[in-house]
């Protein structure tokens, strides 16, 4: 009996209740999961901030509705959005968002609990190396924490090209917390004091000192 047949029978038997945590999802579906919404399917090698928000294709591709005669598009934005529509500062057409990828993380993990290690899925896409849920759930992490560790220079990414955050005694060990993140640089973006979901990077940094 292979394992995914197994899991359906105990969970019909209620001998162990798999579909608690979260939907189900066979396992030969994740090869069409996996292809997400990124050229070629490989959203991994684009941010090594975290997942964007929209993917990058639509820098060349934007998605375009025409209805009577009027054009509305939808464009990749790593940045602040270039229209005051939404308010001029948020913006979720490009740029990586702490909750966005912090429910991705969760569910990752929790189907990682459910199959284990026995499912593996090629990531990224093409690479020929395959990782099981959890591997992928630590990458995204290490991607996310990647914002708010200093680099090879002593600079935060989430600080950008203010130097006081690396340079000056007075503000080098201080911290932003960003509403968003520039998905090619990983520039803090909008409020700075959003201590609310951006402060998961606190639980994602935890781990990794763990």
């Amino acid at each position: 009996m292979i394992a995914e047949v197994r899991r359906l029978a105990e969970d019909a038997t209620r001998e162990k209740n798999w579909k608690r945590w979260g939907p189900y999802l066979a396992e030969r579906q994740w090869a069409t999961v996996r292809e997400d919404y990124s050229p070629g399917g490989a959203v991994w090698d684009y941010s090594p901030y975290g997942i964007r928000s929209l993917s990058r294709i639509h820098k060349d591709q934007p998605y375009i509705f025409r209805l009577n005669h009027d054009e509305h598009r939808v464009d990749y934005e790593p940045g602040e959005s270039a229209t005051q529509f939404f308010g001029g500062n948020s913006n979720w057409r490009g740029p990586v968002w702490l909750p966005l990828n912090y429910l991705l993380i969760e569910a990752l993990e929790r189907y990682h609990y459910y199959y284990g290690d026995g499912l593996l899925v090629e990531c990224p896409t093409g690479s020929g190396k395959r990782l099981n849920l959890q591997q992928i759930a630590n990458e995204l992490r290490s991607r996310l924490a990647r914002l708010f560790l200093r680099d090879a220079e002593g600079r935060w990414p989430c600080h950008g090209a203010d130097h006081r955050f690396a340079d000056d005694p007075h503000w080098r060990d201080l911290l932003l917390f960003h509403e968003y993140f520039h998905a090619e640089t990983g520039r803090g973006l909008g409020a700075s004091h959003q201590t609310g979901w951006t402060a998961l990077v606190t639980q994602l940094l935890e781990g990794k000192a763990t």
